[in-house]
């Protein structure tokens, strides 16, 4: 859920295009930028997941809270 929800936010993709970064940080950008043009996944795929997502916080039963790596979060019930 947090990888589909990362890659289908195109919004969050734009200012990395002309953002300085350092070489890594731009290799970085570039390979999610190219997971951002695939469909989302139907199930789960931890090489994928591992890429996007920094941190997942339980905040309740079955409430997540997922940090991606470019610093936004997104809160999911399941």
């Amino acid at each position: 859920m947090a990888y589909n929800e990362f890659i289908t936010d195109k919004s969050r993709f734009e200012g990395w295009k002309n953002e300085d970064r350092s070489p890594l940080k731009r290799l970085r950008a570039k390979q999610l930028l190219e997971l951002s043009k695939q469909e989302p996944l139907t199930g789960m795929v931890e090489e994928l997941a591992e890429l996007v997502v920094w941190e997942v916080r339980i905040l309740g039963k079955k409430e997540y809270e997922f940090t991606f790596m470019d610093g936004s979060k997104v809160r999911a019930v399941v």
